[in-house]
């Protein structure tokens, strides 16, 4: 699910503390300004990159079988000790269940080794 120009109006908008809250708890809903989402569909094994201020999820899984999804959010560290505190924090950034299925080379790509 996309929100077709949406990364504009979070550039626009990210200065004001009540959005930039809305932005981080991902309440979009009914906020104005914002499109309502389209559905994306990308086929099995499909690579889909996203400017990091547009407004995107998932869908509901219609298939009895698991779907494996990788986001990967790519940030710079200005110093060794973000990168440390960042490395700390990985696995929360994880829904239950997801680091468990992940092979070694997937927990490494996401900083989880």
């Amino acid at each position: 699910m996309v929100r077709p120009g949406s990364h504009r109006f979070v550039a626009e908008h990210l200065d004001d503390p009540a959005f930039r809250q809305r932005m981080l708890d991902q309440d979009f809903n009914d906020m104005p300004g914002i499109a309502e989402p389209v559905e994306a569909l990308v086929p099995a094994g499909g690579v889909v990159f996203f400017h990091s201020f547009l407004v995107h999820d998932r869908s509901e899984n219609m298939l009895e079988l698991p779907r494996r999804v990788l986001f990967v959010h790519f940030k710079g560290y200005d110093d060794p000790d973000q990168m440390k505190a960042a490395k700390a924090t990985a696995a929360k950034r994880f829904r239950d269940g997801h680091i468990e299925v992940m092979d070694a080379r997937t927990k490494q790509i996401c900083g989880l080794d």
